[in-house]
């Protein structure tokens, strides 16, 4: 069994190949990408090691595929001010609006267009 943290530390059975263990460990390229771009275009700093991806006065954003979308709106369900998800692709936007429904926590495309506003 593996287990990612957002920090990317990993647990692991011992049967386990390295290989996939240090491919566990790298950052996801789309997840910096985007999360690179939103920063930009909201003058922040995007930190993947950090509590969340990107945090300013105005909002914290969390950068995530469709796969941990649903736990990354938990994880902001609590955090005051705006808080969005970034999904880093166009094709999980609807399967991002549709988790969302219900929630505070607003939407993102990947180059950081607001889909729904946080409430």
């Amino acid at each position: 069994m593996i287990s990612k943290a957002k920090d990317f530390k990993v647990t692991v059975d011992s049967h386990v190949s390295p290989t996939l263990i240090e491919a566990l460990r790298r950052p996801n390229k789309a997840h910096t990408a985007t999360g690179n771009r939103i920063a930009r275009r909201y003058n922040a700093m995007f930190d993947p090691s950090g509590a969340f991806d990107i945090v300013t006065e105005l909002m914290t954003v969390e950068v995530e595929t469709t796969a941990n979308m649903a736990s990354a709106i938990d994880r902001l369900a609590d955090v005051p001010g705006r808080v969005y998800v970034a999904v880093t692709n166009r094709e999980g936007i609807d399967e991002t609006l549709r988790i969302a429904s219900g929630s505070r926590v607003g939407v993102m495309d990947p180059q950081g267009n607001i889909l729904r506003e946080s409430c």
